[in-house]
């Protein structure tokens, strides 16, 4: 199973909206991916799936090695 998540620009970081799991929240784009297997371990659910993030227009692709979309996914 893969989770689906949508990334928010907010003044302290991102939050980040799991579908249908929850939200966290990560203050740079280089710790979304950890923060939501953090989240995904504590609420029991498998930490080692497949994780799609994508972020919206603020995303500061000067911060990422990979494109603004599909961090973490294949």
């Amino acid at each position: 199973m893969a989770f689906r998540v949508t990334a928010k620009a907010w003044e302290h970081g991102w939050e980040l909206y799991i579908e249908g799991v929850g939200v966290t929240q990560a203050e740079g784009v280089d710790d979304a991916e950890a923060m939501v297997r953090d989240y995904l371990e504590i609420d029991g659910l498998d930490s080692a799936a497949p994780i799609n993030i994508t972020f919206g227009a603020q995303c500061e692709r000067s911060t990422l090695l990979t494109p603004c979309v599909n961090i973490g996914c294949d």
